[in-house]
């Protein structure tokens, strides 16, 4: 908050969280992927991020029913809530002075906190967030 010049806030009670399940950032060991535990994570649930995000170029892919998952419920709670949907990359990818002002939108982990990575920037997840209004 005080690097933004924001006054802090509680955000808990204003705003509504969603939990993917996901390894998060991965790490490429000869030609394996592993996770924060050391765990193989198949490469066909790899996505490779064209430039490192968090120090990380390597994340465990989000699944198309999960991305469908997020925009059916970002949906509803933008009509239920009057949340506007409009994608912000600026709000969306590092700390955000809106997201600790309480501004009303979409934002992830890491619009409050820097040492969070979730959700990562995948391309598919990001042209989902895109299509929303």
């Amino acid at each position: 908050f005080r690097s933004k010049g924001v006054p802090y806030k509680s955000i808990d009670p204003l705003a509504i969280g969603i939990e993917i399940c996901n390894w998060g950032p991965l790490t490429l060991k000869g030609n394996k992927f592993y996770n924060y535990v050391d765990r193989e994570v198949p490469s066909d649930q790899v996505c490779a991020l064209d430039k490192p995000y968090k120090g990380h170029l390597y994340y465990h892919a989000y699944t198309d029913a999960q991305i469908e998952s997020v925009r059916q419920l970002l949906v509803y709670w933008g009509k239920v809530h009057g949340i506007p949907l409009k994608y912000n990359e600026a709000d969306m990818w590092e700390i955000s002075k809106n997201a600790l002002s309480a501004v009303p939108g979409i934002y992830t982990h890491n619009s409050y906190r820097k040492d969070k990575s979730d959700i990562s920037p995948q391309p598919k997840m990001i042209a989902m967030l895109k299509t929303l209004k």
